[in-house]
């Protein structure tokens, strides 16, 4: 008897303990890490056309767990206006944290893309999304072809960063943007795309940078 009561409270242990487990999981939350502690690079003082005297880019930087695992990368950006209708992002730099680097060259540019559309998606400069279906307003992706990979130290601490290069072509994805007006959805519609050549010089370090590529080709982004 006791033997049988045994058996059946093992039994019943059983699901319970796989109810518990599977709770684990899906409960499951990643620590953050602190954003890097890293300065921004000037920004281009080019464009896709290569004119020495374009409409200034602006900086911003903005820091995100891109992936959603607790790596929060800094990414340094540039925007500018350059009509009535026509808005432009760019990509400058990503600040990687402490275990969260990427494994090969196939992951550098992924990270690259990925951060280089987060600015388009969330906006952090607030550009006009009017309401679906106008398509007045276009927004412009605009991401350099040449990049850094180092490692840097200062009196802040160190880390690694992907960084643009002085010498770069350039790759434009031209998309109409509007916002659904009850949930603020963007829609991107692809209207175009500018690519321009340059040649991908390498440089020497900066102050207290160590590289792990020196400046190295890069694809364009995927159009969305």
């Amino acid at each position: 008897m006791k033997n049988t009561q045994l058996t059946r409270c093992k039994v019943l242990a059983l699901p319970l303990l796989l109810f518990l487990v599977t709770v684990c999981f899906q409960n499951q939350t990643f620590a953050q890490t602190p954003c890097p502690d890293c300065v921004c690079p000037p920004v281009p003082i080019d464009d896709a056309q290569h004119n020495p005297t374009p409409i200034p880019w602006i900086p911003g930087d903005t820091c995100v767990d891109l992936y959603g695992n607790g790596c929060v990368y800094k990414i340094c950006y540039a925007f500018r206006q350059t009509s009535a209708n026509n808005f432009d992002y760019m990509i400058t730099q990503v600040c990687i944290p402490e275990g969260c680097e990427p494994g090969d060259s196939s992951e550098i540019l992924q990270l690259l893309h990925d951060a280089s559309w987060f600015i388009m998606n969330s906006n952090p400069r607030n550009f006009p999304c009017p309401p679906c279906p106008n398509g007045q307003i276009q927004w412009t992706e605009n991401f350099v072809t040449c990049w850094k990979y180092v490692t840097f130290s200062g009196p802040q601490g160190g880390g690694k960063r992907i960084s643009i290069c002085q010498n770069h072509g350039w790759c434009l994805h031209a998309y109409k943007v509007c916002c659904n007006p009850t949930t603020g959805v963007k829609t991107f519609t692809h209207i175009r795309d500018v690519t321009t050549t340059w040649q991908c010089a390498s440089e020497l370090p900066g102050p207290g940078e160590t590289f792990i590529n020196n400046c190295t080709p890069e694809a364009c982004p995927p159009v969305h």
